[in-house]
């Protein structure tokens, strides 16, 4: 059995082998060579196809069968000076899993291997050239059953001759010979069968379908034209990523520096590409799958008499009399086959999603204040808006070669960019950061990508491009300055109250912090640095004391600007002013925060008498608080005695009435007690709410 399934399988498939070679080899064939090719981030690229159309010759597309779908719903047919003229493009249609198993006679529902048993079902009734140990034979399939056979018992040493055994079941092939003979056969004695006609055909089709190489081979379009002419031919498909990086070299005493972008391109095809133009496009047009090339049916509504009328005369097989007699409900014979249904497919884009985090900006959870404006550090940024596209192609000058299942490196773009060389340290502790501060000084986006660093023809560090649109600066770390250090010599700081608005459960704190910070930098370097210090402060603030002022849009962060000469060390003292707030809870607020604001000069006179109050009302809620801690206090001791006591009547429970009553009137007295805690507790409970509402509603006057 084994045995005949591995032939039939060799059979079925050199056939196919054959068919498909023939396709592919068919003569009059003319491949429109590939000239130019655009790659998108999107991971897929526009192919450009160009050549003559030669009378009685056929222009095609070679390409592999996954990607017939994307080039059929992008296809774009352009006839130079009218000369060419196109009535369309064939192709050999797709076909699924499911109608290739139908084809071959299979339930097309079915997923598993297909089996020498599920292939012989398929060709019931159909003609065939059956091959066993000893004969060969021409006829139909009838079916294939399960029967019990009786098998030949060996008898040892003996030389009689084997005797009838229990029966085995069999599978067993009914066939019906080319003289209308029918026939048994076990199915273990059939070498081969080979299917006649069309049905051979068929079966060829559906291996191409449901076998992985026949649905990764290569398919061709085939323009239908008679005509002659030049013409191009453009469409997408899917292609390996293009990834990008760049080299930036610096030279000294000088702001252009050169970015050289190199790009690394595969040509994961079976076409070797020959002088194509290849170009880079900086963008991500929305692209998606659709399937076109599979044929797909809608499933049509059943309309049918009444009457049920069947399609198999009653009298095929049985009498009048045999179908009274068994009173069967409905046809007693009757078979029905078919396709199921296919869906008609959709598609959907998840769009990409983008979530924006806060920064911490201040300390001891302060945040920017929305009530004072003391300034605005990104206004001292240098980066400039762009109102251009991010749609842009990068052109790569000279034609390339490549051949087929290879990849390369090469040189798209060469630009001329802004770039200052600097150290970065983000606030104190922070170790330097030699930086390249990068300005897109170029019309173009620059696409994302690595990046790395030469100085006097030296490597010094690499780093990552983010996209770059024109005018966009980033701040590329790509190594540790030893040269530079800086040290926090002192900081002075100061807060001053500036106004209080209600929020609910108590208020906030509008302040003023200023900090005078003493610092010492040095750089031990033969060269002059930019020294880019970032301290911990918020956007909403002022500095001065530095050189210069600049802000990080990315990281959202300040950047205080000293400038030294070579091999100095010096001394700097810069201020910073912030516009800051905190939350207060009007409940749990210190005497020693209400005194400071009653004392504040900077604060209205209202809100100073208001503060003044929620003190007396906080030495009343603590006084009140008080009374609370020593009444759940004398609560516990009570339940604590209360338990002494029962434990002592249990003990003495057994004697005379008179050793229990002194402990029966106690006990009594305690629950008396703790009756009477527990109604001041409740109105202790009661006050303490009373008065959390009256410090509500006095903040309430802050107004927001």
């Amino acid at each position: 059995m084994i045995r005949s399934h591995h032939v039939l399988m060799l059979v079925l498939t050199s056939s196919c082998l054959f068919a498909c070679a023939h396709v592919d080899g068919a003569k009059n064939e003319h491949i429109l060579p590939l000239k130019r090719l655009h790659l998108y981030e999107t991971g897929v690229g526009y192919f450009e196809r160009s050549g003559m159309l030669q009378g009685g010759t056929r222009a095609t597309l070679p390409l592999p069968a996954g990607h017939i779908d994307d080039a059929l719903k992008t296809l774009t047919l352009v006839a130079k000076n009218g000369e060419a003229t196109v009535s369309g493009v064939s192709f050999s249609s797709n076909l699924s899993r499911g109608m290739a198993r139908a084809l071959a006679g299979l339930e097309p529902a079915g997923k598993g291997a297909v089996s020498f048993r599920s292939v012989i079902l398929g060709l019931r009734g159909q003609a065939v050239q059956l091959r066993t140990k000893e004969h060969s034979m021409s006829g139909a399939v009838i079916d294939l059953t399960q029967e019990a056979v009786p098998v030949a018992c060996t008898l040892g040493k003996s030389k009689k001759p084997p005797r009838p055994c229990a029966k085995q079941k069999r599978w067993v092939l009914l066939f019906l010979h080319s003289d209308t003979k029918i026939q048994k056969i076990l199915l273990s004695e059939v070498i081969s069968i080979r299917p006649e006609g069309a049905l051979r055909k068929r079966i060829q089709t559906a291996l191409t379908a449901l076998t992985k190489s026949g649905r990764q081979k290569r398919r061709a379009l085939e323009l239908l034209s008679q005509a002659k002419g030049a013409i191009t031919l453009g469409y997408i498909a899917e292609t390996a990523l293009f990834r990008v990086s760049y080299r930036l070299f610096a030279q000294r005493g000088s702001e252009q520096q050169t970015l050289q972008g190199w790009a690394l391109v595969h040509n994961d095809s079976d076409e070797d590409w020959r002088q194509v133009q290849l170009s880079f496009v900086s963008g991500r047009p929305d692209s998606f799958l659709f399937p076109l090339t599979v044929p797909r049916y809608l499933r049509r509504p059943l309309v049918h008499p009444k009457r049920a009328l069947p399609s198999v005369p009653q009298l095929i097989n049985t009498t009048p009399d045999a179908i009274w007699g068994d009173q069967l409900q409905g046809d007693e014979v009757g078979e029905a086959y078919g396709m199921g249904g296919l869906g008609i497919s959709g598609h959907g884009r998840g769009g990409g999603g983008s979530a924006r985090g806060t920064i911490g900006l201040g300390r001891m959870g302060t945040l920017g204040s929305s009530q004072l404006r003391v300034g605005n550090l990104a206004a001292f940024s240098k980066a400039k808006a762009s109102k251009l596209g991010t749609l842009f192609r990068y052109q790569m000058r000279s034609a390339l070669d490549l051949r087929a299942h290879h990849s390369a490196l090469v040189p798209f773009s060469q630009l001329k960019l802004q770039t200052k060389r600097i150290t970065l340290i983000h606030g104190f502790g922070g170790k330097p950061r030699a930086t390249a501060l990068v300005e897109n000084s170029t019309g173009q986006t620059i696409p994302p990508g690595t990046i790395s660093f030469f100085s006097e023809g030296s490597f010094v560090g690499e780093s990552f491009l983010p996209r770059t649109k024109p005018g966009q600066r980033h701040f590329l770390q790509h190594g540790t300055d030893l040269d530079v250090e800086l040290k926090s010599l002192e900081t002075q700081s100061m807060e001053v109250p500036k106004r209080l608005t209600y929020v609910k459960g108590g208020f906030k704190e509008h302040f003023i912090r200023t900090r005078k910070i003493k610092v010492s930098i040095e750089n031990r370097d033969s060269e002059k640095r930019s020294v880019y210090f970032q301290p911990s402060v918020t956007r909403n603030a002022s500095i001065k004391g530095a050189d210069a002022l600049d802000f990080d849009m990315k990281a959202q962060r300040a950047c205080v600007i000293f400038y030294l000469g070579k091999n100095m060390k010096v001394k700097k003292t810069f201020t910073i002013e912030e516009g800051l707030s905190r939350r207060v809870n009007a409940q749990k607020v210190r005497m020693e925060t209400l005194d400071k604001f009653i004392a504040a000069k900077s604060l209205s006179a209202p809100t100073r008498a208001l503060m003044a109050k929620l003190k007396e009302m906080r030495v009343d809620a603590r006084k009140h608080l008080e009374q609370q801690r020593r009444n759940t206090n004398k609560k516990r001791a009570l339940k604590q005695k209360l338990g002494r006591l029962r434990n002592h009547l249990k003990a003495v429970g057994g004697k005379a009435g008179n050793a229990v009553a002194p402990f029966v009137r106690r006990i009594l007295a305690v629950e008396d007690a703790l009756s009477a805690n527990q109604k001041r507790a409740q109105k202790l409970e009661d006050g303490t709410k009373a008065q959390r509402l009256a410090m509500e509603a006095l903040v309430k006057g802050l107004g927001r």
